[in-house]
């Protein structure tokens, strides 16, 4: 009994799904995720359970998890996207006095105001000829009617959508209550494609910062005040204003990056000005050409292909030509600025620069980089730092491709 026992606790472990954490500085481990807390997060790894503070955790995903899943819609999915940008699916949505209600395919029942929602999509099969209206673009309530099928000669039947400003009122599992002109009608569900709820445009500003983004294998996408693991779930405490709980074996990712790290290259700088070498005649429309061409960078080099140091390429990060100088605003929240910083390959062999990032005026790093060094990576102390500045000047070979590329450019809260 014993045996058939631990074969059962076997077998129930080597299909718990396999998750890789990924921290702020350290190396990534892989394992069964088996605790999650406000704290700190515990993963069961080949080497035993290995135990790390959620405030050094970047993310958590699911290592085989598609990169994009295929979401499966039928005539009876409804996507509903709330304010604070979540977007998940339910199998029923109604509204009565402005309360939502909605059913999730788990069977979960959730409620949440109309006030926190932004669109809501009755998806049916076939194709759409494209949504009408940016829900943010909204300026009053909208019910989005779906028009007479177009069928075109060898192809498949395709809808168009018309759009209809008014208040939005009841929704029921067959109509929905809406008032146009002053004048109240009531619309079939079978006939309206989506919802647009209007808010103001300082509406979302009631609502919390998310501590992460949790991500699931059907395409949800769940932004969340709190996440905690309980009894092989993940509860979700949306930020919202509800509370949502999934398997675990559902779960693609809970992603704490935006609450953790901030790119430079996503961040709007305060100031960024690029200066020639040589101060001469041109003006005017050559002038501002030449400083067009030499802005800096976000996420790709000077060529236009990615950024590439060392024969490594990396997705995020700034390419900036001599002399640059940009200034970003911290206002204290920072940690720690890290980056990798490198003659971009495209013109590694003639870059020389001199690089100094300087905190409040004060220096934080100063350094020669050129295309015969090693990438410097750079971990510097920002803490309390209000502006942050960085400088890319001329180095000893005159301006011959001096492209800088700080790669993984970012501040660690």
């Amino acid at each position: 009994m014993t045996g058939i026992l631990l074969f059962i606790i076997a077998a129930l472990a080597a299909e718990a799904p396999q998750f890789q954490l990924d921290t702020v500085g350290g190396p990534p481990a892989t394992g069964a995720l088996v605790e999650l807390s406000a704290q700190h997060v515990v993963l069961k790894t080949a080497d035993g359970n290995r135990d790390f503070k959620l405030a050094e955790v970047r993310r958590i995903g699911r290592k085989e998890s598609a990169a994009n899943p295929t979401v499966k819609l039928s005539t009876n999915t409804v996507w509903v996207q709330t304010l604070d940008g979540s977007r998940f699916s339910a199998i029923s949505y109604e509204v009565t006095k402005g309360q939502a209600r909605l059913k999730l395919s788990s069977g979960d029942m959730i409620e949440l105001p109309t006030r926190m929602i932004r669109q809501v999509e009755f998806p049916a099969i076939g194709s759409v000829s494209g949504w009408p209206v940016a829900a943010k673009d909204a300026t009053a309530d909208m019910i989005v009617v779906r028009k007479k099928d177009i069928i075109e000669k060898n192809e498949a039947p395709k809808q168009s959508l018309d759009p209809v400003d008014g208040v939005l009122g009841d929704v029921t599992a067959d109509v929905a209550h809406f008032t146009v002109d002053g004048e109240s009608v009531s619309v079939k569900r079978a006939k309206i494609a989506g919802l647009i709820y209007f808010h103001p445009a300082d509406a979302a500003a009631e609502i919390p910062e998310p501590v992460c983004t949790v991500q699931d294998e059907s395409g949800w996408q769940l932004n969340a005040k709190s996440v905690k693991l309980v009894d092989g779930r993940l509860q979700i405490a949306t930020s919202f204003g509800t509370t949502i709980t999934r398997p675990l074996s559902a779960i693609a990712a809970i992603d704490f990056s935006a609450s953790r790290v901030l790119y430079l290259s996503d961040m709007q700088s305060e100031s960024a000005e690029w200066s020639p070498y040589i101060d001469n005649a041109e003006s005017g429309k050559q002038a501002d050409a030449l400083a067009q061409f030499y802005r800096p960078r976000r996420d790709r080099g000077f060529d236009g292909g990615p950024l590439s140091v060392a024969g490594k390429t990396y997705k995020k990060g700034l390419a900036l030509a001599s002399r640059t100088e940009m200034e970003y605003k911290l206002a204290g929240k920072g940690r720690r600025f890290q980056a990798i910083a490198g003659i971009d390959d495209a013109v590694r062999k003639q870059g020389n620069v001199r690089l100094a990032i300087i905190g409040d005026g004060k220096t934080l790093y100063d350094g020669k980089l050129t295309g015969r060094d090693e990438p410097a990576p750079l971990d510097i102390d920002v803490a309390a730092v209000k502006r942050l500045k960085i400088v890319v000047d001329f180095g000893g070979g005159l301006d011959a491709g001096n492209y800088l590329d700080l790669c993984d450019a970012r501040i660690v809260k």
